[in-house]
């Protein structure tokens, strides 16, 4: 089995997100889902998880922080690092980057769940479809799996009675829905008596996604990931 860790850059629940751990926890392997700035530490708790591939669902205006964060992982980890959602779907372009090893366009049970198994072989994942990957400075775009004809055939974390996978979002909905998390005012706690991650004294969020990484207001990065200049890149 893979161990696979999810970072989710956004504060609510992701229901993609949770058909795409029950399909991984059905096909054996371990899950674990990190948001930064409601888990304190992500960065290092997500070394600490060791694990074999991350998994990262991002918009166009997530992009920075989403590279800024698979730029901290590969450095800290070296695990296999996968973009996914509408944006890598449309610009599939942005596996350049050296600390991206693949994108996966469109749905991404069926080819995720495959390259877990071929990771945890230690087998090449390279030709599998939906898959863009680097090669040789050229971009190489498998051909795109047809959509399911029927959703009912994934499995579901409640049919697998195993919500712990998403635990931390699970308490995250819960926390939001009290009025606390880091969505709160600063000051207010964010869950059992921890503070919003904002800096101390500040009243609002950064500028943006890709200024709060830099600064470590919302996440945990080493200090090649806070260099402003290296998140823009």
């Amino acid at each position: 089995m893979a161990r696979v860790a999810f970072i989710q850059l956004n504060f609510y629940e992701l229901h993609g997100l949770e058909s795409l751990a029950a399909a991984l926890k059905y096909r054996g392997h371990v899950v674990r889902l990190f948001i930064p700035g409601y888990e304190r530490k992500a960065l290092r708790a997500l070394a600490d998880y060791r694990p074999d591939v991350v998994g990262l669902g991002l918009t166009t205006v997530e992009r920075e922080e989403a590279l800024a964060w698979a730029r901290a992982i590969k450095q800290r980890t070296g695990a296999k690092v996968v973009l996914g959602g509408i944006d890598p779907t449309f610009f599939p372009e942005i596996v350049r980057d050296p600390a991206v090893d693949a994108v996966i366009r469109g749905e991404a049970e069926d080819t995720l769940t495959d390259l877990c198994d071929r990771v945890d072989r230690n087998e090449d994942f390279h030709d599998l479809p939906s898959l863009s990957f680097s090669r040789d400075e050229e971009i190489v775009s498998n051909p795109v799996r047809p959509l399911r004809k029927s959703l009912d055939e994934l499995p579901t974390l409640a049919e697998l009675k195993d919500m712990d996978n998403v635990g931390v979002q699970l308490e995250f909905a819960e926390a939001t829905a009290a009025g606390a998390g880091p969505l709160a005012a600063a000051g207010q706690p964010a869950v059992a008596g921890e503070e919003p991650a904002l800096v101390a004294g500040d009243a609002a969020a950064p500028a943006g996604p890709a200024e709060a990484v830099a600064a470590g207001e919302v996440c945990e990065l080493p200090e090649a990931a806070n260099d402003p200049e290296a998140v823009a890149r």
